[in-house]
């Protein structure tokens, strides 16, 4: 996958040190951009203030991932697997009794 978070150093502005923010890479296709995830950070602490933020979001998304696979999971899937080939995913619809119900 290769690496998808870089530090982005920025020049000191007058009168402060020297700043870093967290930055995310996109690639698509031949392109490729780096976007900032977090406020421009002057100390450490400021940055790890600012990694818990995104430590947090992204606890977040998972939650919310985990919800929807256990949701899908409660559904009708017919004995179905993800890891079945296919002729055993065959196998399990065609004997299935009522046609109507796929």
């Amino acid at each position: 996958m290769g690496e998808i978070f870089e530090l982005i150093t920025e020049a000191a502005e007058e009168g402060e040190g020297q700043g870093c923010r967290l930055g995310l890479r996109i690639k698509v296709g031949r392109y490729e951009a780096v976007c900032p995830l977090t406020q421009q950070c002057h100390s450490y602490r400021a940055f790890e203030i600012e990694m818990e933020k995104v430590r947090k979001a992204l606890e977040e998304v998972s939650v919310r991932a985990k919800t929807m696979f256990e949701k899908s999971g409660s559904e009708e899937t017919f004995g179905i697997k993800p890891h079945m080939s296919p002729h055993e995913i065959w196998t399990v619809l065609s004997g299935i009794a009522p046609e109507d119900v796929l």
